[in-house]
């Protein structure tokens, strides 16, 4: 009797079985990779802010925009308490819209600048209606030098500031999760240690605006763009962010 090509019952579940047990050991080193990927793209991301941070300061007298805004946003000004927004200043440097001063506080203007540009948003971030995921280091390092007190900054140079400018950093992934909206564009900046650091040092804060000490978007680590323009990936762990790096005049 000629034997039948049919697949049996058996056959067919186990070949369905090794598929399965392939899965799952493939799928592992997938979102490994996807995770590399997208932690190289989040890279890319901050030199370009990076660079747009610099040739805003070439032809700014080299400050740094930060994030909040109060009075009037003028860096000559000593009565100033405001900064400019960053993704309003650097927009331009960056491929995106001008967004002119007038429109330094708005949520809407900054919004659209922030979508029309790619750089803005860290590949690893799942929820569409995100357009920003980073935030801007916003310490007033002159008021902590007289004070030892954290508050909102002034406007910044970025050359000036306390610390070597290859050591102190400029921009860092933002807290989606738990802390920013998507169109609150007012809270992307990280100015008190104790509750907005992603550590004070070895205490985890539980809901920060820089990223969360176990935000998975990058599988355990974070990328920084420092004031000189460099770019470093950093274990979100105490002892690869302490306090220092965002106000090298904490002794903490």
């Amino acid at each position: 009797m000629r034997r039948s090509l049919a697949f049996t019952l058996v056959e067919m579940l186990l070949v369905v079985a090794i598929i399965v047990v392939l899965i799952a050991m493939l799928l592992p080193s997938l979102q490994h990779a996807r995770r590399n990927a997208w932690t190289v793209r989040c890279e890319t991301n901050l030199n370009a802010i990076g660079v747009a941070t610099h040739n805003y300061g070439a032809a700014n007298n080299y400050f740094a925009a930060r994030d909040a805004w109060y009075n009037n946003n003028d860096p000559n000004d000593p009565a100033n308490y405001a900064h400019y927004h960053f993704v309003g200043r650097y927009s331009e440097h960056i491929g995106g819209p001008k967004v002119p001063l007038s429109q330094d506080a708005d949520n809407t203007a900054l919004f659209n600048a922030a979508e029309a540009v790619e750089s803005w948003r860290c590949p690893a971030e799942r929820d569409p209606a995100y357009a920003l995921t980073y935030a801007a280091n916003g310490v007033d390092f002159l008021y902590y030098s007289k004070t030892t007190v954290y508050t909102s900054g002034r406007v910044s140079r970025v050359r000036g500031h306390p610390g070597s400018p290859n050591r102190v950093v400029n921009i860092v992934e933002a807290n989606t999760l738990t802390y920013q909206t998507p169109t609150g564009m007012g809270v992307y900046d990280v100015f008190r240690a104790l509750s907005e650091f992603t550590f004070y040092g070895p205490t985890p804060a539980p809901n920060p605006r820089m990223i969360k000490h176990d935000d998975p978007r990058h599988g355990g680590v974070t990328t920084l763009l420092f004031f000189d323009g460099h770019v470093e990936i950093r274990q979100l762990k105490p002892e690869a962010l302490p306090v220092q790096l965002l106000n090298p005049l904490d002794p903490n």
